[in-house]
């Protein structure tokens, strides 16, 4: 039965799988990615080192303590930094790809749109750090769930997406 549940998940999730794996494809294209195992649940891939996207994962080096992002997931794939730790990473980024088949077509919308109403509306939260898709990912991967206001980098900046 759970077999038949992700299949159903990821017929759900399929238009945004598609768009998901021509510009994963295009990474990979331009060897900024390797394939590294496909699954029922996800496709890994990780960034390989020295390329121009892995040191954009990697942070700002003009930002001390900025780790930069350790991967994301988008449909059914995962792609995680040539240096990630498995431990944490995977099952946080596994848990996106399990709310997606939830969420179907609808994810990516309703992650933005949360994020949008959380910056408009609720000044003492951030955009991506109180997002419930990030705190439930968090919770999902025994990583710390609730992100302090200095630990966000900018303390006044509460978006961060760009």
């Amino acid at each position: 039965m759970k077999a038949f549940l992700k299949i159903l998940g990821h017929i759900w999730l399929l238009p945004v799988s598609l768009v998901s794996a021509i510009y994963i494809g295009g990474l990979w294209a331009f060897r900024q990615v390797r394939f590294v195992e496909a699954s029922l649940d996800f496709v890994e891939f990780r960034t390989v080192k020295g390329t121009w996207l892995s040191k954009t994962l990697e942070g700002n080096d003009n930002e001390p303590g900025d780790p930069g992002w350790l991967g994301w997931s988008s449909g059914a794939f995962i792609v995680l930094r040539h240096d990630a730790g498995g431990e944490r990473t995977i099952p946080h980024e596994s848990r996106h790809v399990k709310q997606q088949m939830i969420f179907g077509i609808l994810s990516p919308f309703l992650y933005f749109l949360i994020s949008i109403f959380i910056f408009c509306f609720m000044r003492n939260l951030h955009s991506y750090y109180d997002n419930p898709f990030e705190v439930d990912a968090r919770r999902f991967a025994g990583q710390r769930v609730k992100i302090p206001r200095e630990a966000w980098g900018d303390p006044n900046d509460r978006w961060a997406w760009w």
